[in-house]
């Protein structure tokens, strides 16, 4: 194998540790972070960048074993799953972050959007309560509360006109 093959192949491996490395950190170098950890950070990010969701989780295993409680790896991961309409994935990571942090709002509203996209109302409906009650003043999860409320409603009244056609029909039957 030449030099030059050798280099390109190298090449892209590199960029992608280079523009790794410069992006967001996921954990702050000086909190104790094992070197085992960090090589695992550094591989999510390169998967991250390279759009793999698949090795991105099997780092996020692996982050977890060795330090259970960076959270911010599983939050950001469960982030990526939402972005990827990847929501039912998505739920138990936002799980996670919300029991660590339960004044966390952003996590439960996040969480709600979740639960939303999957049509779990009364469920997006309890998590967004939470969002409204952890909520800063430069946030507001309200409006996104509402809108469970009124698919909730929604869904209520549908199910109760399908009742109401199907006892016509009967009636009719008969």
């Amino acid at each position: 194998m030449s030099f030059k093959y050798s280099l390109q192949l190298l090449t892209p491996l590199a960029l992608s540790v280079l523009v790794a490395s410069n992006s967001v950190a996921l954990a702050d170098p000086s909190s104790g972070v094992s070197r085992k950890e960090d090589i695992h950070q550094t591989l999510y990010k390169i998967y991250k960048q390279q759009q793999q969701p698949d090795l991105m989780q099997k780092e996020v295993t692996a982050i977890t074993a060795l330090n259970p409680n960076n959270i911010l790896i599983q939050q950001d991961f469960a982030n990526q799953l939402f972005l990827a309409h990847r929501y039912k994935e998505a739920v138990p990571y936002f799980l996670k972050v919300t029991k660590v942090q339960p004044m966390s709002a952003e996590s439960w509203a996040s969480l709600g959007d979740c639960y939303m996209q999957l049509k779990n109302y009364p469920g997006a409906l309890g998590v967004y309560t939470k969002a409204v009650q952890s909520q800063r003043q430069n946030q507001d999860f309200r409006p996104r509360y509402t809108l469970a409320q009124q698919y909730i409603e929604h869904d209520r009244q549908e199910r109760q006109f399908k009742l109401q056609q199907k006892q016509q029909k009967e009636d009719q039957d008969e």
